[in-house]
Order: C-alpha cells, then structure tokens, then sequence
C-alpha cells in the first residue's frame, strides 16, 4: 500500500503468480478507498516480469528522495528497481539486484519476500526477507541509509526457537504495541495470521515435545487420539505457562483450542507433563489432521513454544474428500487394492510430506521417477505395518519439474503426481 501517484490517496502494488507487478490506482477518497487496475508497472517500456511469485516493496533504497521498487521472486533474489523519474511518475530503466556488503547477489531462496525495515534499531535501515521454507531471515545493515553495506543472513528466533510459520511467509514490520520497537505480524500458507512482539531481552522459555501415542490409521468411523506434551524448564527461574492445542482441518481452516491445561508452574530445571485424548469424530470429513500444540499464554494467545503431529482419516465410501484429495492434486486412492498416497505441499519447494495407507502389512517399494521414466531416488524399500506411514522427500538439487511417486504394495501399485516449483 502506497501512494504511488502523490495524489495523496493510497494505491495497492501487488505480485502476480506470474511475475508481473499490477498498479491499482485509487480513485475513490482517503476514507472510502476505489481501487481499479491502471496498468502492470514496466521497465525500460518492457512489462516488469520476475519469473514467478513477485512480491514488491517499495522504498527510497538509495537515499535520492525517490520511491524505488524492490521485488522477491521464486527464483530466490530481490531484484531491484531504481527510480530515475519522480515520485509522482516512477520511470524504471534499469534491473539491479540486491547485494551483500561482500558484493555477493543476495539470496534468500524461492519465493523471496523483502521487507526494509530498522528492525535492530540502530537507525540503519535492515531487510527481512520471507521465503518458500517459512523461515524468515535477518539481513542486518552495516553500512549507511543511503549505501546500505547487508550483512549475511541471520534466522529470526524467538528466543532459541527459529521463527518457522510453515509455509511461505511474508513479513509486515510495525509497531503493534506503541513500544516504540519494531514488531512483524508475519502471513503464510495457512489460514491465520501470526504476531512476534520485540522485547528487548531474550525471556526464559520452556521446551515443548509432543509424542503422539496413536492410533496409527484413523479409520472413517473416527476414533480418539492420545498423546503426551512433555516440557522442560532449563533457565534458573520458575515459569509460568498454559498448554492448549488447536488442530488444522483439511480445509486449511483451524478449528480450537481442543485441550487445555492452565497455569503450569515449573520448578528451575523440572520438566512435567500432560497426557491428552482428543476425539476425531464420524462425522469429520476425510483428508489430513494437524494437530498443534503450544506452550505459553493461552489467553494473549502468546506462543513461547510449538510442536505438532498429523493423522489422516480415512473416508467412507461416497463420501467427498476435503482437503488433500484427488481434485487438488495432492491425493491418489485405488479402491480395489485399498492403498491411498498423498503429497502435502504439492506443488512443493524444496519438501513435501508424502504419506500413503496401507490396509494390510505387507513389503513397500516407494520410488520416485522423473517425466522420461528414470528412477531419482528410492525412498522406502522394507516391510510396512498396516495404516498411516509418511516420509519427507527433499528434492533440493533438482531441476523443477514433474516427478511421479509410485508406490507398490503384495501385488498393487499406485502413482501420485509431484509438482517442483523453484
């Protein structure tokens, strides 16, 4: 959001699946915004055009008095845009790219998400970069305003923990509290949106693991989860902290919190822990469960610590799939053998969770095979147990593309289309 034309009403800038950046100029008033598409912003009179996934942020990179335009994209880089107009009319002439202070280009992996904020506060404007993974990363300035001098990348954390909300995130710096720091509510995949508040030390955290206790396979009549949420204090003070989960549906919704343990108090250096059942009912539709748990502050919905698990229910016979299902790309069944395979993300970059059902034990041969046939990896090659199994296949290395999981199972076979997108 800018006021792209200084017309003194603000304007959307926005990334295009397909690279292009759209214009849509404002041509209502300041309190009922009207916004219409005006045109695909250019460089050199050629339409700007990044490969995939563009995401701008504008910004007077170079300290002239001019907004400049800089743009993530899948293929990792921020490409950089300056402007040799006015503000009030931003000509582009020229593709840059974002450097680091050692001269080399920038690369925050696919689906780069600038953000240019003075995130450290130490007047020099940094950029924070989302990406594919859901990390986000820390470029530190250590130059000037007007040369800006990146340091390498650093992970984000909140305290020991790497900030990973999933799935491509993408960054919006603000002061959310009025503290006066900068904060980030951060978007992703997922359907909700997550704020980390600065604080200017790093407080003493519990340690969350979460060990799923079954079942295995989640059959369409449904059937009751249990697990355990074992924490840990290793600071020297006592904490104080809630337990709660909420599960994603397949829908992509979230639906809770589904448990709560309230107002835990541990001892320095004491772990505990709380067993739990959760119900995944007949009625529930088909498809993959992800069950989150949290450590923290239920009620400030403030999160010191997560882990989580996923199940799939199985459907019963007619019944439409919801979620990872065959109409999305992501889900093959064959009725005959009862065998299923499932690829979540897919498409993916650079892992997806491949899972598959089997109705019986029996020996597993998981393969992948790229578009002329040929074997890239074996992934499972062993005797399976009956119900829901799941591996990570990292395709990092390989050329994007199409690739093929085949699963074969006694005397079935089954194959799932893959989607590689750098």
């Amino acid at each position: 959001m800018v006021d792209w034309n200084e017309d003194g009403l603000i304007d959307l800038i926005s990334g295009e699946f397909g690279g292009n950046i759209s214009y849509f100029r404002n041509i209502g008033t300041s309190g009922n915004p009207l916004l219409t598409f005006d045109d695909f912003l250019t460089c050199a009179g050629q339409i700007i055009n990044v490969y995939n996934n563009s995401c701008p942020w504008v910004d007077d990179w170079n300290e002239d008095g001019r907004k400049d335009l800089l743009v993530g994209s899948s293929d990792g880089r921020i490409w950089l845009y300056l402007n040799v107009g006015t503000n009030a009319n931003p000509v582009f002439n020229q593709i840059d790219y974002v450097t680091l202070a050692d001269g080399d280009t920038l690369t925050a992996g696919s689906r780069s998400a600038p953000a240019v904020v003075d995130l450290n506060g130490d007047g020099l404007k940094d950029m924070v970069c989302g990406q594919v993974d859901g990390v986000l990363f820390f470029f530190e300035n250590q130059g000037s305003n007007a040369d800006p001098q990146l340091a390498d990348y650093e992970y984000l954390k909140t305290g020991s923990i790497g900030v990973d909300v999933g799935s491509t995130s993408r960054a919006a710096p603000l002061d959310w509290d009025g503290d006066g720091d900068m904060d980030l509510a951060i978007g992703c995949m997922e359907a909700r949106l997550r704020l980390y508040l600065q604080s200017p030390s790093t407080l003493p955290a519990p340690t969350l693991d979460v060990i799923y206790h079954g079942p295995g396979n989640i059959p369409a009549t449904g059937a009751r989860l249990a697990f355990q949420a074992a924490v840990f204090n290793a600071s020297g003070l006592p904490l104080q902290f809630d337990i709660w989960s909420d599960v994603k549906l397949p829908s992509g919704l979230f639906f809770g919190p589904t448990v709560n343990f309230n107002e835990i108090l541990l001892p320095p250096f004491s772990g505990t822990s709380r067993n739990a059942t959760q119900l995944l009912p007949e009625r529930a539709p088909g498809g993959l469960y992800t069950y989150h748990v949290y450590a923290g502050d239920r009620r400030r919905l403030q999160t010191y610590a997560e882990d989580d698990f996923s199940v799939y229910k199985m459907n019963s016979r007619g019944e439409e799939t919801s979620g990872a299902d065959e109409s999305s790309g992501q889900r093959s069944t064959d009725g005959a053998s009862g065998l299923m395979i499932y690829a979540v993300p897919n498409p993916f970059n650079p892992t997806t969770a491949i899972g598959y059902w089997l109705a019986a034990g029996c020996y597993v041969n998981l393969r992948i095979f790229d578009t002329a046939g040929r074997l890239v990896v074996d992934l499972v090659n062993g005797w399976r147990e009956k119900g829901f199994q799941q591996i990570t296949w990292n395709a990092g290395g390989l050329p994007s593309g199409i690739y093929f999981a085949r699963l074969e199972a006694e005397q079935a076979s089954i194959v799932q289309k893959l989607i590689f997108i750098k």
